[in-house]
């Protein structure tokens, strides 16, 4: 299930050494959920872990927050970005000593995925960490009306990320903000929404309703005034 931020309070996971397995994450952490809080992992495994967003392992969130994890083990943890850790601009996330084995990320970081913030990683393995990710190639057609003289000569093509443009009317949102997970809700909403045009949603469920609460406004999906290409 999802779990609340927990802002007030450090976590320390050194003694006894923690062994997690088999936990799901509705959201984010699937194991832990840190916001604007210290955590220290220490000599611990978190095994079959996984988020349905962020951080099948673990998910650290806030400009405050910092994270030591050394002497650990993440194993078969899974989830859409940061297969085993996610941070979402973390003050800073420091892995020592570590080991990362058969993790997997839909979309970014098989292993750890890191938005913002400080991450540091030394003396640490990697072993069968994966993206299961395949970019869509597509062929766009440029037609020039009412050219003369030069033609395309000193032309600039302007391309728009996925996440900020509306997959049907070709409209912009520039207000659209990277605060849903450590990604717009539009990148959601493009990666793993219905076509509705009318709400930013992950497989139907509304991004700015519970569990998730986004902010969504000034994005495209959200039906939001924007300005044609």
């Amino acid at each position: 299930d999802p779990r609340p931020p927990t802002p007030d309070s450090d976590l320390s996971l050194t003694q006894p050494p923690v062994m997690q397995s088999n936990n799901i994450a509705l959201s984010s952490g699937g194991s832990f959920f840190v916001s604007a809080a210290d955590i220290e992992i220490d000599e611990s495994e978190i095994s079959s872990s996984s988020a349905v967003i962020s951080g099948g392992g673990a998910y650290i969130e806030g400009d405050t927050a910092v994270a030591e994890i050394s002497n650990s083990k993440f194993k078969r943890c899974n989830a859409t970005v940061g297969g085993a850790i996610a941070a979402d601009l973390a003050k800073k996330v420091r892995v020592t000593d570590s080991t990362f084995e058969t993790c997997q990320a839909a979309l970014a970081g098989g292993a750890i995925q890191s938005t913002g913030g400080v991450l540091k990683v030394s003396t640490s393995d990697f072993t069968d960490t994966l993206v299961d990710y395949t970019p869509e190639e597509k062929c766009v057609t440029l037609t020039m009306l009412g050219s003369a003289g030069t033609g395309w000569e000193g032309a600039r093509l302007l391309v728009i990320p996925r996440d900020d443009a509306d997959r049907e009317g070709g409209a912009v949102s520039s207000n659209c903000p990277g605060t849903c997970f450590g990604e717009t809700c539009q990148w959601w909403d493009a990666a793993f929404g219905t076509p509705d045009d009318e709400v930013c949603d992950y497989n139907g469920a509304d991004l700015m309703a519970s569990p998730y609460g986004c902010d969504c406004g000034g994005c495209a999906c959200a039906d939001y005034e924007t300005d044609d290409i």
